[in-house]
């Protein structure tokens, strides 16, 4: 059964109502995949008010940036909020310079398959 909060947000993601979006979802308790769907919307809006969502998420303590020796849960939600990121770059520069902050904070290092990749050409 759907509750009516997750109606109200279904609603809202269709029409890409990011203002109802925006009062009713909170970065640190919202589901992965709204974010990732989100960050992944055709609306502009939606994918800016999704990766604003990310950004907030990620500078909360538990998202970590990996100085926490030996967190495997720290490592498995990076790793969980780096596979929300969409592929792509942005489609304007603001959207570009977000993903690529959020790349930034969230893979310190470079991704090892594409220093394989340039490795070898």
């Amino acid at each position: 059964m759907t509750t009516p909060p997750q109606e109200l947000i279904e609603a809202a993601l269709a029409r890409a109502d990011a203002g109802l979006l925006a009062r009713h979802i909170d970065a640190r308790t919202c589901a992965p995949e709204l974010l990732g769907r989100l960050v992944r919307h055709a609306e502009p809006r939606v994918r800016h008010l999704g990766l604003a969502l990310l950004a907030e998420r990620t500078s909360t303590p538990a998202a970590g940036s990996g100085s926490a020796a030996g967190s495997g849960s720290s490592s498995g939600q990076r790793e969980l909020l780096v596979s929300l990121l969409p592929g792509s770059s942005g489609a304007t520069p603001e959207e570009s310079l977000a993903l690529a902050e959020l790349h930034g904070r969230l893979r310190p290092e470079p991704d090892p398959a594409y220093a394989a990749r340039s490795s070898t050409g």
